[in-house]
């Protein structure tokens, strides 16, 4: 029935393709005016008189036109066609993102080259700015009670396949939200705690609950059980910054858009306590850019239902398991040492961390000796794109001799009261606009500066005046006025 009435569908647009063309013909007779031959106008081996006639002749075939029970198995075979189940669901194609992804690297490569300020911190000469210690990755991913039950043993030839899981309640949806944050190398310290959001307001737990909580991770509450705004600072102090007062230098936290994290008061209290910088990923390219996207966090919910796994091997926790009575607080408390297991593992594989990084671009060094590690998925030639791209970044700073070890960082602009305003706390994206990630407020003192300041394109912000010399010949200058108070 589908088939028919595709290719009634078919016969339609074509006859009505035919129609137009028909009307152009005759259009084109129209114009050549009433003084034409009437044996026609030479058009080569055939003339308009013939067009119509072979027009009503190809109208009559494709009205008449039959579809066969298999004719799409066919047309797929012949034109090499496979009908697949959509594997994104971002609006645009990997491909077609590549443009956003390489400026993002642009940026982040500049940044990597600056300093906060002068002679504030040193550069490392392989790592620049930030040393791989100091890249930490945030990001949010939902975990159900039952996770990695989806296929068993069974018979060859089984046409039902059936798993015994808890009934009731549909516990293989989102229980609780995981809060993930690794450094790239974590080798000479320890990663930063894993963070659970369960729903709810946390007013009823109990103090044997919560003693029974693994300690390897931080409980959180929210009505939701989404990070919102005062999850994202709740979580600063108590989980991110123990973590951040350990680590020494400037640290830089790399997230995607989410309105928690780009709330003023998130990146104030990152700046000014913790020593960190607030650096965000390109709009709807965060799953080619971000670690934690790339095989992470998957491979962290793997290891959690392998933890499930190890429970139901003891046969008290089976029958429990295959009656199915479990109540809130025994499956936070269940969930809470199946995540800390997990953790505690994954914490220690720094390999598979630093590959996650580099994989993504987010340990670029300044040498540019990691560039063919940077590969994100489906993006071919992407790493020889971004090797001559960084490269014209690294020869325009080293043609001002070594002004790029002066110049002042390229802070992210603040949103303007506004835009804080219009910002929505649902917990979704708001629609950040990440593309201006090296914006900059210039000057000596950020507090000073009374608007924002955008760099254009193909120039970058000197911490010093330069010299009056040859060099400047045939440069645009930009200059910032700055108005100080006496």
């Amino acid at each position: 029935m589908r088939a028919r009435k595709l290719a009634k569908v078919v016969r339609a647009e074509m006859a009505a393709k035919v129609q137009e063309a028909s009307v152009n013909a005759e259009d084109m007779r129209v114009r050549l005016g009433e003084d034409a031959p009437e044996e026609g106008v030479s058009t080569g081996e055939e003339t308009l008189e013939e067009v119509p006639e072979d027009l009503e002749t190809l109208d009559k075939r494709l009205l008449s036109f039959r579809a066969r029970k298999d004719w799409r198995r066919r047309f797929c075979k012949r034109f090499h066609i496979a009908r697949r189940r959509r594997t994104n669901n971002k609006g645009k194609s990997k491909g077609d993102r590549a443009a956003a992804i390489l400026k993002w690297h642009r940026d982040f490569f500049t940044l990597l080259l600056t300093r906060r300020r002068p002679n504030s911190n040193t550069i490392d000469e392989k790592w620049g700015r930030f040393l791989p210690t100091q890249r930490v990755n945030v990001d949010q991913s939902p975990l159900g009670f039952i996770s990695g039950l989806q296929d068993t043993y069974t018979e060859k030839g089984s046409k039902e396949v059936w798993i015994n899981t808890p009934s009731g309640i549909s516990l293989e949806k989102r229980q609780c939200t995981l809060q993930v944050c690794y450094a790239a190398d974590a080798r000479g310290g320890v990663q930063c705690r894993l963070a659970l959001i369960f729903r709810g307001l946390g007013q009823r737990i109990t103090a044997l609950e919560k003693e029974s909580w693994d300690d390897r991770v931080d409980v959180y509450f929210q009505p939701n059980a989404w990070a919102d705004r005062e999850f994202c600072l709740n979580w600063l102090g108590r989980t991110y910054g123990p973590w951040a007062e350990a680590i020494e230098g400037e640290k830089i936290l790399l997230m995607d858009n989410l309105d928690g994290q780009v709330h003023l008061p998130f990146r104030t209290e990152c700046k000014e306590k913790w020593n960190t910088l607030a650096w965000y990923f390109s709009p709807n390219c965060t799953d080619l850019l971000q670690p934690v996207d790339r095989h992470f966090a998957q491979y962290l919910k793997t290891l959690i239902a392998a933890a499930l796994e190890q429970w139901l091997e003891d046969d008290n926790n089976l029958a429990k398991w295959e009656s199915g009575q479990f109540t809130a607080s025994e499956r936070r408390i269940l969930l809470t040492h199946w995540c800390g297991q997990a953790w505690e593992k994954v914490s220690k594989m720094h390999d598979f961390a630093e590959k996650s990084f580099k994989g993504s671009g987010c340990l670029l060094t300044v040498d540019m000796s990691e560039l063919k590690a940077v590969a994100p998925q489906n993006v071919p030639g992407y790493s020889k794109l971004l090797a001559a791209e960084l490269r014209k970044v690294r020869e325009s700073e080293t043609a001002n001799q070594g002004e790029v070890q002066t110049q002042e960082v390229p802070e992210h602009v603040l949103p303007s009261v506004e835009d804080e305003k219009s910002s929505s706390s649902d917990g979704g994206e708001n629609g950040l606009d990440t593309d201006n990630e090296a914006d900059v407020i210039s000057g000596s003192d950020e507090e000073e500066a009374t608007a924002p300041f955008f760099v254009p394109a193909g120039m970058r912000v000197m911490g010093t005046m330069p010299a009056l010399d040859k060099k400047l010949v045939k440069t645009a200058v930009l200059f910032k006025w700055v108005a100080h108070r006496e």
